[in-house]
């Protein structure tokens, strides 16, 4: 995906009344005119995401992480008939360690 320029034209677009920080987030380009526009504003520039985007994106992302291990479990009891849950732990430990969760 490209990255998004910001010009001080559509500034607007990515922020809400009143807020006092300005978010660049990695898939953001800041043009000159923007930082201007933004400091003109007294309002701080700020690198990376919102906390609550990045806590959402967390959470997301433990609800997917627990699911797959959910679907595993399920497939090592119905299709592998195991049944020892230590071994379910720890192939699922393994899996998730080779698909990098």
């Amino acid at each position: 995906m490209g990255k998004l320029l910001v010009t001080k034209n559509n500034l607007s677009q990515f922020m809400e009344q009143g807020d006092s920080e300005f978010y660049v987030e990695q898939k953001m380009i800041l043009s000159p005119s923007a930082k201007d526009m933004l400091r003109n504003k007294n309002i701080t520039i700020v690198y990376g995401q919102k906390k609550q985007k990045q806590k959402q994106e967390q959470e997301q992302e433990n609800d997917e992480s627990s699911q797959i291990v959910t679907l595993i479990a399920k497939v090592l009891v119905e299709d592998f008939k195991i049944y020892d849950q230590n071994k379910i732990n720890c192939i699922t430990k393994r899996v998730l360690e080779r698909i990098d969760l």
